[in-house]
């Protein structure tokens, strides 16, 4: 049974993508940029408050850990960056700079907890860099550093918390880490009222948000920002879930994120069948998948339009046992779509392993993606539980993308660099899947009986899989 249960688990490691948490996200983001600037997932409320960082393993600068106490130490990351050097010598900042006596009580408690912070010691300057109160929280970031190293410790904790409080809610990371020019932080609970978000720059820095993006026809986000937060931060309750923030440091944008805590804390509305849905649809799975949609444009940041089913049925390829699939879109006055493709009810739910006893958590299965009203190009999301369907090796769940276009379209073209040809194939009703490969699609286009082009679009990058293909801007 424990190795059944072990492959299993191994089967589902890999498809299975959850919303990360805000460190996490952050540190993938960056390695995207890096990579083509290319966000997926299925979201799930917290059950429990989390704090953002992680636990890590690692050594101390200049000597070893005394084997008394068996201390692991984080080495301190250089303070390289120039707009790193200035958030460390910004001035403090939040709602209780102004409470002296706090913030001498807060810097005393944490250099004397150097050791449980598995803080180096040779770090001899302590300062608080933030410190706030929210109805439902106390946040405070503090720094250890010396001249060239800094690391930093950060808390969210209860209410009017006490130093001891901050401290028990502080994060202890051992690995090396850079020393980064922004800190966000998140909690999240199970009740939305617990969710709190912190976005630190250098001081002198503007903090502007943005909560309503339009789709455009062109598959890009057209975006409208506001000042928002205070000198280089934002900090935030759940009700600035939805937002997405960015920070314009001696006029550019240096930074940019969506507030760490994005749970699904649904609209009354939110699991209310689409107006419209065809007879013969699961209500319940169309239900879902309108709320799953909803929910990923509210935590980009992006207008919210009514949701409809667009198409229904198995998917083109599938077996026989291969639950129906459905695709809904949310249209933007801009012209573009937001579209989910969700194979099954798009419920996530145990089930039994064949032998042995035990059991496995399935996942919703869905991607995002994006389109035009006339048109969508969706990846199909692959069920890992799926065993091959033949000797060959192929999976019972089709893969490659589903093309959803006009009625009268009979032909499909995808197209690369160069408007070669990527991948093509017949549809059926306007509708069929292709196998595009690893070949990146620059452009989708679909004909009707008599050869002649009916729609086009360009492709974003994933087909819009990843943050309805926006960009994010490079620091």
């Amino acid at each position: 049974m424990t190795q059944e249960l072990r492959d299993g688990l191994a089967r589902l490691a890999d498809p299975v993508v959850s919303r990360p948490e805000p460190y996490r996200r952050l540190l993938e983001r960056a390695r995207r940029r890096r990579r083509r600037q290319a966000l997926t997932t299925g979201a799930a409320a917290l059950a429990a408050l989390v704090a953002v960082v992680p636990l890590f393993g690692g050594t101390v600068r200049g000597g070893e850990a005394d084997p008394a106490d068996q201390v692991e130490i984080q080495p301190p990351a250089p303070v390289a960056d120039p707009l790193a050097r200035r958030l460390l010598d910004s001035p403090l900042r939040g709602n209780l700079a102004g409470d002296h006596q706090l913030i001498e009580s807060i810097t005393r408690g944490y250099r004397a907890a150097r050791a449980e912070l598995r803080v180096d010691p040779t770090l001899d300057a302590v300062r608080v860099l933030f410190a706030h109160d929210l109805p439902t929280a106390r946040v405070v970031v503090v720094v250890f550093a010396d001249d060239e190293h800094a690391v930093l410790r950060t808390a969210i904790g209860d209410p009017g918390a006490s130093v001891r409080g901050l401290l028990d809610k502080t994060g202890t990371p051992i690995d090396t880490l850079p020393f980064e020019s922004f800190v966000n932080i998140a909690r999240g609970g199970q009740h939305a009222s617990d969710d709190v978000t912190l976005a630190l720059g250098p001081a002198g820095c503007q903090v502007e948000s943005t909560s309503n993006g339009q789709l455009t026809a062109d598959g890009t986000v057209r975006r409208e920002w506001r000042p928002t937060g205070g000198d280089g931060y934002v900090v935030a309750g759940p009700e600035q879930v939805g937002e997405r923030w960015r920070f314009r440091c001696d006029g550019v944008v240096r930074y940019d994120t969506v507030p760490g805590v994005t749970r699904s804390h649904p609209r009354p509305d939110a699991t209310a069948v689409p107006p419209g849905t065809p007879d013969g649809v699961d209500p319940t799975a169309a239900a879902n998948a309108a709320r799953a949609l909803t929910e990923e444009l509210t935590y980009a940041g992006l207008a919210v339009g009514p949701v409809q089913v667009r198409w229904h049925g198995r998917i083109p390829g599938a077996s026989a046992d291969t639950p129906p699939a459905l695709l809904v879109t949310s249209c933007a006055a801009g012209g573009g779509c937001a579209a989910l493709l969700q194979v099954g009810t798009g419920r996530t739910e145990s089930v039994r392993i064949p032998s042995g006893g035990g059991s496995l958590v399935l996942p919703a299965l869905w991607r995002k993606a994006v389109g035009r009203p006339d048109l969508v190009v969706a990846q199909i999301p692959a069920d890992p539980t799926d065993a091959p369907a033949d000797p060959s090796g192929r999976p019972a769940t089709p893969t490659g993308v589903l093309v959803v276009g006009p009625a009268a379209a009979t032909r499909v073209e995808l197209l690369g660099a160069g408007k070669r040809v990527v991948a093509e194939g017949p549809l059926d009703g306007g509708v069929g899947r292709l196998e595009p490969g690893a070949e990146e699609v620059s452009t989708v286009r679909v004909y009707d009986a008599a050869n002649r082009p009916v729609a086009s679009m360009p492709v974003r990058p994933g087909f819009g899989s990843v943050d309805f293909g926006e960009e994010w801007p490079s620091r």
